[in-house]
């Protein structure tokens, strides 16, 4: 019993490890692609709204 517990909360973080990796991934692609168009001369309010990032992110970068 106790050892089919620690497997599945092992599994539970795995999960969770690797679902963080993903958004994390996710950022740094956002804010990558947001310092290319703000390289580009787009306004922040359109890099807003093309990666759901915040005006202060943007702003950051």
């Amino acid at each position: 019993m106790l050892a089919d517990a620690l497997l599945k909360m092992k599994e539970k973080y795995i999960v969770e490890g690797k679902m963080d990796g993903i958004e994390s991934g996710r950022r740094e692609e956002k804010l990558k692609i947001a310092k290319s168009l703000k390289l580009m001369g787009l306004k922040v309010e359109d890099i807003v709204r093309a990666t759901g990032l915040s005006k202060n992110e943007i702003e950051k970068l």
